[in-house]
């Protein structure tokens, strides 16, 4: 009877240890899908919103210089090509109102809860990019791309619609909960210029 006791107990033991290890394992397997899935821009954020501005979410004033921390970091990082690995949508290609090529406005679209771990999908912008006709051709409205040029640089709200009549996001910077999934908040850095000289269309992992 004693024998029986200890080897189910010895069973229940080795189980309750191939549960854990195998917990472990899974919430290892998503950390390093996660690290995986970040880009360039991600320490950053996470340097903004995990470390410096922790409780940015209770406190106007913590939001705030976070906010102003974000726009300062992006308005000097955006030239070195941060924005390259952010996959975005088209709102509008047309040629371009202002001289020779097209004009393709491109927005980010990548918001998910079951994601929200990897902040750049939480920043939000649009692009205005020109392009030869040629490029812009080969462009499908329903697809997402990544975007490669040279002279990125953020607008103001003036220099902005000088350019375009419309875009998705403001060109004003700002931290907001979003619309649809109210446990999130949103980073909204505005609206850049790029002359853009190639494309890579995203593949999308089934």
């Amino acid at each position: 009877m004693k024998s029986n006791i200890l080897k189910n107990g010895l069973i229940i033991l080795v189980g309750l240890s191939i549960f854990v290890t195998a917990c472990n394992q899974s919430s290892q397997n998503e950390e390093n899908k996660s690290n995986t899935e970040r880009r360039k821009i991600d320490p950053v954020l996470i340097d903004i919103f995990h470390n410096k501005f922790i409780n940015y979410e209770d406190n106007a004033l913590i939001k705030d210089k976070a906010l102003e921390s974000l726009v300062s970091k992006i308005d000097s990082l955006a030239p070195l090509h941060y924005f390259e690995d952010i996959p975005l949508k088209i709102l509008k290609i047309q040629k371009n109102p202002h001289g020779v090529g097209a004009l393709v406005q491109f927005y980010t679209d990548n918001l998910k809860r079951e994601k929200k771990s990897i902040l750049s999908n939480q920043l939000q912008f649009d692009i205005l990019g020109f392009m030869s006709e040629e490029l812009a051709s080969t462009l499908d409205e329903k697809k997402k791309y990544f975007v490669f040029g040279k002279k990125q640089k953020r607008l103001n709200k003036t220099e902005t619609y000088l350019i375009v009549n419309q875009t998705y996001f403001s060109p004003e910077a700002e931290i907001t909960k979003d619309a649809i999934y109210s446990d999130i908040y949103t980073y909204k850095v505005g609206v850049f210029f790029c002359e853009i000289d190639s494309v890579k269309q995203e593949k999308i992992n089934r």
